[in-house]
């Protein structure tokens, strides 16, 4: 569709030309006038610079178009390169995770009495940083308007970090009980988390290829 602006330049120089021609083929054909070679001259004249008026015209369009369209691109690289880095933190996060629930499982897997339960709080600790961190990155995608399923995984996360604060809490003759319990609770939910990082790898793949395209 042609750029509203260009139809009065279109028409004027329509009716130039029109003007011209008429004045032309008065002259060919013999018909009487006064001054057809001045008013020749002159319309000439006026459709040479109709059309360098035009001409620069357009080329200033394509050059201001052309600028928009590179700043307009930077934009889009910058904000996917952001979103790239973001699920890069997210994926990083995603492995603490994994890590988190392999020491877990390892440090219980012992009998209640060699279970360390000083140990079993920094390991609260440990999850809760991981938390936070993930909270933090939900929101920067959620600003980017950068769809990502991450609702599993957070609340995945975040309900494992419930269900040892809820053990540290319990009266100590009721810990043995629970435990194992716990142990099962926390080590099921590692598939989600491997689930989640195949996830990530294909987002990662598709983001890197949407910076690829815009270089």
């Amino acid at each position: 569709m042609l750029n509203k602006s260009l139809i009065p330049i279109l028409l004027a120089i329509i009716v130039v030309f029109c003007i011209a021609l008429y004045a032309m083929l008065m002259q060919v054909f013999g018909i009487e006038s006064d001054d057809k070679a001045a008013i020749i001259s002159g319309i000439l004249g006026m459709i040479g610079g109709v059309s360098g008026a035009f001409g620069a015209y357009f080329v200033a369009t394509h050059q201001m178009n052309k600028q928009f369209q590179n700043e307009k691109t930077k934009e889009e690289k910058r904000k996917t390169e952001k979103i790239l880095k973001v699920l890069k933190k997210l994926e990083l996060l995603n492995s603490d995770a994994i890590a988190f629930i392999e020491n877990f499982k390892n440090e219980l897997s012992k009998p209640y009495s060699d279970v360390s339960m000083s140990r079993l709080k920094f390991r609260e600790y440990d999850l809760k940083w991981i938390v936070s961190k993930v909270d933090a990155i939900n929101d920067d995608l959620l600003l980017e308007g950068y769809d990502i399923d991450y609702l599993r995984f957070s609340r995945a996360l975040t309900n494992m970090y419930i269900d040892i604060i809820g053990f540290n809490n319990i009266p100590e003759e009721y810990k043995k009980v629970n435990l194992e319990e716990l142990t099962k609770a926390v080590v099921e939910r590692k598939g989600i988390f491997i689930s989640f990082d195949k996830y990530l790898k294909e987002h990662i793949n598709d983001v890197q290829k949407q910076i690829d395209n815009l270089i």
